[in-house]
């Protein structure tokens, strides 16, 4: 039996403990790479008088709020470029070190940074510049942590793998909206605005130690180690976009870009939307970010469990159609509600049917992108299409003022969310299914996998 025939039948059940060590650390990577990047979201629309002066227009603060978040989107694809380079040709092992490094430093600066009192519209400039290379760094969790992990599940268990690497991110949104109600409940609003808001990004710099002293223990997986070998002079950034992959990668950046198009403001958007727009207590929001992620954690890893029975091109096409028919009006009923003054309750819950459908099936997405590219290019098959379908969505605060002068300001955003599941359902009919490729070998990839 070869080194990968090897892999393969270890992989067959996480029994081993290094299976358990890769798995943990997939979900580790998950969980810090979402709680830093999605901090911005949460903790600064209420501190948002901190870097930003406060007689700004209603619509200028939301779109300087959103832009912090923005730029970390943003620098993710530059980064993916780099970081899925490095995870081919170094390792999955490496450019988790490498990444967990840059991401812990940028954040500490982050945490220390003066506000709009000391320093004027230079802070604001400096926290988007940190937040852009915060974001490049982010980018290796998906050339690493990840497709490490499904990598070594078997066929069998992939969606229940991709589902639990894929929840620890929804629990990190989880963590980070417990953080902000604890936060805002025992600090008065001043003592917020001028010191606790750094707090969560203090703790985002030990969660980065923690990291790193984890990934320093994970083995590299023993077939990549192999097909590197075997491929000594390969450039897998050069061989990704080789001529005859077309096809391949127009449909992966399209599932991703329509994916992310539809359920980035959904995710993101909705708190500065609530709080700044439609003028809900922060307390309230936060409540309610809180409350709808607790079954969110679920149904993450449902999803990708759904599609090992049923297929992941089915349930992609399925994702495209219900975020028009029914993630649109979700929202808008939600909207609606909160600007007719309705009891929260109602609020919260169909805010929670417009998460539930829109943004937590992401990991279908993970695991189809880990299935679609061979073992030599798979560190960048996850990370770069992942995070360049992130880049025209990560802009939505743009978009949503460019629609703004077509539709009012507070709708804008189901425009972004048809849109979204058009272009996820076009790609899922143009594309392989892919529940039965292998992982390992790649003269067993079916034909169509490069068609």
């Amino acid at each position: 039996m070869d080194g990968v025939e090897a892999a393969t039948a270890a992989g067959e059940r996480l029994e081993t403990r290094t299976d358990r060590r890769t798995l943990i650390g997939g979900m580790i990577g998950m969980f810090v790479d979402s709680f830093d990047i999605y901090l911005p979201a949460f903790v600064l629309p209420a501190a948002l008088s901190y870097f930003i002066p406060p007689t700004l227009p209603t619509s200028v603060q939301a779109t300087l709020g959103t832009l912090i978040f923005t730029v970390t989107l943003l620098g993710r694809p530059l980064g993916s470029l780099f970081m899925g380079h490095l995870g081919d040709k170094y390792g999955r092992r490496y450019v988790a070190l490498v990444a967990g490094g840059g991401f812990s430093l940028f954040t500490l600066l982050v945490a220390l940074l003066p506000g709009y009192a000391s320093w004027g519209y230079v802070s604001v400039a400096l926290m988007i510049l940190i937040r852009l290379l915060a974001g490049m760094c982010l980018a290796g969790g998906y050339a690493g942590p990840v497709p490490l992990a499904i990598e070594r599940a078997s066929k069998q268990q992939r969606g229940l793998v991709a589902g639990l690497v894929a929840m620890p991110a929804g629990l990190a949104l989880l963590v980070l909206t417990l953080i902000n109600v604890l936060i805002s409940s025992t600090l008065p609003h001043a003592a917020f605005v001028a010191w606790g808001w750094r707090l969560p990004f203090f703790l985002g710099v030990l969660m980065g130690v923690g990291y790193l002293a984890y990934f320093a223990r994970v083995p590299e997986l023993q077939a990549a180690v192999e097909a590197r070998q075997r491929g000594e002079r390969r450039e897998p950034l050069k061989e990704f976009f080789r001529r005859g992959q077309g096809r391949t990668l127009f449909s992966v950046f399209l599932l991703t870009s329509g994916f992310w198009l539809a359920s980035q403001p959904v995710l993101s958007f909705t708190p500065t939307l609530l709080i700044t727009v439609l003028h809900q207590p922060p307390k309230l929001v936060s409540q309610f970010e809180f409350w709808i992620n607790v079954p969110g954690l679920l149904l993450i890893v449902l999803y990708p469990m759904l599609s090992q029975k049923i297929g992941r091109r089915r349930l992609l096409m399925a994702m495209g159609t219900w975020f028009v028919v029914l993630s649109g009006p979700a929202y808008y009923l939600m909207i609606h509600l909160a600007q007719t003054h309705a009891p929260g309750p109602w609020i919260w819950v169909v805010g929670w049917i417009a998460f539930a459908l829109t943004a937590n099936p992401f990991g279908v997405l993970l695991l189809y992108l880990a299935e679609r590219f061979p073992i030599h290019l798979r560190a960048s098959g996850v990370a770069i299409p992942y995070q360049f379908g992130l880049l025209l969505p990560s802009l939505y605060s743009f978009w949503l003022l460019f629609l703004s002068h077509l539709v009012p300001y507070v709708y804008a955003v189901l425009v972004l969310i048809g849109l979204g599941g058009v272009g996820l359902l076009a790609a899922a009919l143009i594309s392989p299914e892919t529940r039965d490729w292998p992982m390992f070998r790649e003269e067993e990839i079916p034909a169509t996998a490069s068609q």
